[in-house]
């Protein structure tokens, strides 16, 4: 009875920390860049930066404030043309500036004022899990 109890005892004790070591790996390896509303957009410190997408319907968002008045043009890069990146932009208060829904990397050109913030939401329409690049121009 005494050996039953202890082989018991070792049997969960083995599950447990498979499980542990198996969730740990899953955490650490999603290091999202991005923030993931626009209350937690993150500013990107190059006009080309690289983000991911980390787990299925993940929605990124990023902040911009120009310097200057003028045109802007934002785009994504990725190396697969299966992915169905889309973007939208909006102003200081939320609403929506411009849309590109657009299959494959969205580019969106338009006018900002200097000084405004602006946020940039990337998602994958289909979900997809993968690297990709915010350009700025």
């Amino acid at each position: 009875m005494r050996i039953k109890k202890i082989v018991t005892v070792l049997f969960v004790v083995i599950l447990l920390s498979l499980s542990i070591t198996s969730y740990a790996h899953t955490i650490t390896a999603f290091k999202d860049r991005a923030g993931d509303t626009i209350t937690k957009a993150f500013t990107p410190p190059y006009a080309s930066f690289d983000s991911r997408f980390d787990y299925s319907d993940d929605n990124d968002y990023f902040a911009y404030t120009p310097n200057t008045s003028g045109y802007y043009t934002f785009t994504t890069s990725l190396t697969s043309s299966t992915y169905d990146v889309q973007m939208i932009i909006y102003d200081s208060n939320g609403s929506v500036l411009a849309i590109d829904a657009s299959s494959g990397n969205p580019s969106i050109n338009l006018h900002l004022t200097a000084n405004q913030r602006y946020f940039i939401r990337v998602y994958d329409d289909n979900d997809n899990i993968c690297i990709y690049y915010l350009i700025r121009n």
